[in-house]
């Protein structure tokens, strides 16, 4: 069953001594209040991965189940997506005072890529580039070496370095 976020803070502040320490700070700066509200201060990690479930995780599923998963592995598609999960486990816990990355943070990228990547092949196919282009990357060291060669016996044949 999925549990709203105030559920799950109220759950939060009920359990918190259970589910990890109270949190010295969050968002001194003031420049969280969307995450720091729902917390105040008492729950840590706990409340830290119900803002994640909660907030990134539902925002990330969302936008791949909008997107068909036969693009799933086209970094192109989905790059911002990821980009902005990353960004928003990062967010939370800046604003919660929790060091990013951490253990839940980590825990939730595996399953992110064992829900959506499964099936992403990471081999590429290889293709021999042309034959032009082959002769060129090989020809050129094989060329500048005998040229480099004879640049520093020109240069010391008097047997005199110089500057």
């Amino acid at each position: 069953i999925k549990t709203s976020l105030a559920l799950n803070v109220y759950l939060c502040f009920l359990f918190g001594s259970h589910f990890g320490k109270g949190l010295q700070i969050c968002d001194e700066a003031g420049l969280c209040p969307e995450h720091c509200a729902p917390c105040e201060g008492h729950c840590g990690m706990f409340c830290y991965e119900c803002l994640l479930e909660e907030k990134c995780w539902r925002d990330f599923n969302k936008t791949m189940n909008e997107l068909d998963n036969t693009k799933w592995c086209t970094w192109n598609n989905i790059s911002r997506p990821y980009s902005n999960f990353s960004q928003c486990t990062e967010d939370v816990a800046d604003c919660l005072g929790i060091p990013w990355p951490n253990k839940k943070s980590d825990d939730l990228f595996m399953k992110l890529h064992s829900k959506h990547f499964k099936n992403c092949d990471i081999r590429s196919e290889y293709i021999e580039p042309p034959l032009k282009v082959m002769t060129a990357l090989v020809m050129t060291p094989i060329c500048l070496i005998p040229l480099m060669v004879s640049l520093v016996v020109w240069k010391t044949k008097d047997g005199e370095p110089s500057s």
